[in-house]
């Protein structure tokens, strides 16, 4: 499967992720294996999130505005982030490591260069959304990170 997942990240981005859905589609099965119970059957579980990848890429982005896809990836979007996480956990087998790297290079990155791409336009056009400092009553603090996780 190593070789297969190979052949889809050299494949144009949409041929890429119907290959990786095709795979998933036909290997799924394997994860309830004994095998896989074994923990011998380590692409089969990396391909069910170089899957879940594959579907957000397929997607078009959601939201007309950049609250709105703020509160998309809020709702949703983290969840691509949560398995792109999950498939390179995978991947520190080092014969594991170039398959599925070369999927999220192909697929992740794409992804991710469209999702910022896409906020960045919508904050050129409308600016950045509103947000107020929330009222703290006294003796809370207030602690702000500069981060976006939600996971």
């Amino acid at each position: 499967m190593g070789a297969e997942l190979l052949q889809a990240s050299l494949l144009a981005p949409a041929a890429a992720a119907s290959a990786v859905l095709a795979l998933e589609a036909r290997h799924a099965s394997r994860r309830e294996t004994l095998w896989a119970r074994m923990g011998r059957a380590p692409l089969a579980q990396a391909t069910k999130h170089l899957a879940d990848v594959a579907r957000a890429f397929a997607e078009p982005l959601v939201g007309g505005s950049a609250s709105e896809m703020a509160q998309s990836y809020a709702d949703s979007g983290w969840r691509v982030d949560a398995a792109a996480r999950a498939a390179m956990a995978i991947a520190q087998q080092e014969q594991l490591e170039k398959p599925i790297y070369a999927v999220l290079e192909a697929l992740y990155r794409r992804w991710l260069e469209r999702l910022a791409q896409g906020f960045q336009a919508m904050v050129r056009r409308d600016g950045y959304p509103h947000w107020q400092l929330p009222e703290v009553p006294p003796g809370v603090v207030l602690l702000f990170v500069d981060g976006l996780r939600f996971d």
